[in-house]
């Protein structure tokens, strides 16, 4: 359903659920979005980091292929990316 959503990543395990983090998005009808949660859990807010991406569902071509790498660490260093 398009519109106003908020996307949340929370941790039910506990007797009372924990919302690390949260996010207002607008989502359309026929679209495909990804939500990545990072970061270090804040001490103080008890939340980490949001990313909401949009995703291309498109068939790739005939021997290709579609590949996303993020590098979301916040205290490793940078790296590089290779596909083999």
């Amino acid at each position: 359903v398009e519109g106003n959503r908020t996307i949340a990543f929370k941790d039910s395990s506990a007797a009372v659920t924990t919302n690390w983090a949260s996010k207002s998005v607008t989502v359309q009808a026929g679209k495909a979005y990804s939500a990545f949660a990072y970061d270090t859990l804040n001490a103080t807010t008890g939340q980490v980091r949001m990313l909401v991406l949009n995703t291309d569902l498109t068939t790739p071509a005939l021997g290709r292929s579609n590949v996303r790498f993020l590098h979301l660490s916040p205290d490793a260093p940078n790296v590089d990316v290779a596909l083999l």
